[in-house]
């Protein structure tokens, strides 16, 4: 579907490093050590999702991620 660059970081990343990261990121799939922010989901021009590889979804800021169409998914699998 046109998704042709595809980055495994090992580790978690800090607000700041994720802000910067995000900018053009489609999908993003995090584990349970990553926090995705306010902050960052304002800095994901164009994320359309973001899948949570661990227990739960309180990892993401749900309200800002409804108020910027991002959906959000829990695949603890």
């Amino acid at each position: 579907n046109g998704y042709g660059s595809i980055e495994k970081i090992s580790g978690a990343l800090d607000e700041e490093t994720l802000c910067k990261k995000i900018k053009n990121v489609h999908l993003l799939g995090i584990r349970s050590k990553t926090q995705v922010t306010a902050k960052v989901l304002a800095a994901a021009n164009k994320l359309q999702a973001i899948g949570c590889f661990c227990i739960g979804v309180n990892q993401v800021d749900i309200a800002a991620a409804t108020k910027a169409g991002v959906a959000v998914f829990n695949a603890p699998y």
